[in-house]
């Protein structure tokens, strides 16, 4: 029963690309300890509406949350470690998040076509 479950699963990458990532960065990111338990089932969610095809596409989603977290920590330090260049710091780390988009959206453009995007 749970074999026929997981085999008739369906493919949302949008969620498990893009939604998944960014709620694991923000779990990790909350001060509280117990929200940090909230990586396992996002995890497992994010295995759960990958690609069918291929077995290790939610490995992708772990790890853009995982740079996701990177990019949310260097700005932290970066503005508080420079607190006078703080316009310098938002417009290079908000530039790095548009450039990462842009490359995605391109990405999406061209191959996503016959990958269901």
């Amino acid at each position: 029963m749970l074999r026929t479950r997981v085999a008739k699963r369906q493919d949302r990458p949008w969620i498990a690309l893009v939604v998944l990532p960014l709620l694991m960065t923000a779990a990790a990111l909350t001060p509280l300890p117990h929200h940090f338990w909230l990586l396992v089932p996002l995890v497992c969610l994010t295995w759960w509406w990958c690609s069918v095809e291929w077995a290790w596409g939610w490995v992708v989603g772990v790890i853009e949350a995982a740079w996701g977290l990177q990019w949310a920590y260097v700005g932290i330090y970066c503005l508080e470690d420079f607190p006078r260049h703080r316009v310098l710091v938002g417009i290079l780390w908000a530039g790095y998040a548009a450039i990462v988009a842009a490359a995605g959206a391109l990405n999406r453009w061209h191959y996503g076509r016959r990958n269901g995007w």
